[in-house]
């Protein structure tokens, strides 16, 4: 497991080199691959990332699966609007939605942890970006598994020894 996080922040500095070139158009399958990088297989961080890791595996596959051969996500898109498919669960669009959601959720939890530089706690990264990115589309039962979740949130060095990482490469990047 070692070097996953240098795997994770590569993949999306490449994605992120592609939205701010000349053309800034991403292979949907390009993203899938660095969506991948976050699911379960490379970090499993328990329960508390359950939401995110649920989202992570089925929209990938949903948008792996819809995608012709280098089509970018725009493409992608504009078929499925070119189809009147964009608002049905089901569609490519939606998936690519809920898949944003779960990069977001896992930015915000990276930002949070860098912000609080020193703290070995994730239950406030963890549920301020649940909060910010979740909440609002879960009803009042799966908050309330959320909540329950929350005294299960291993601490970052138990994460950091999971993945055989020191936490360099974590605040690395914030201080360069």
């Amino acid at each position: 497991m070692a070097n996953n996080l240098r795997r994770l922040a590569d993949a999306f500095q490449h994605l992120a080199g592609t939205v701010n070139s000349h053309y800034p158009h991403i292979i949907a399958s390009q993203l899938a691959q660095a969506c991948r990088l976050c699911g379960p297989s490379n970090f499993n961080f328990g329960s508390s990332f359950h939401f995110a890791d649920m989202e992570l595996g089925s929209k990938v596959n949903d948008i792996e699966n819809a995608a012709t051969e280098n089509e970018t996500i725009e493409a992608l898109v504009q078929r499925d609007i070119a189809q009147g498919s964009e608002r049905l669960d089901s569609s490519p669009s939606r998936s690519l939605v809920r898949l944003k959601r779960v990069i977001e959720y896992v930015r915000v939890i990276f930002e949070k942890i860098i912000e609080n530089e020193g703290s070995d706690s994730l239950v406030e990264p963890i549920t301020i970006a649940y909060d910010q990115v979740f909440a609002r589309y879960h009803g009042s039962n799966i908050r309330g598994v959320f909540a329950a979740v929350k005294n299960r949130i291993p601490t970052l060095s138990c994460i950091l020894n999971t993945l055989n990482e020191d936490g360099t490469y974590l605040y690395l990047q914030s201080h360069t």
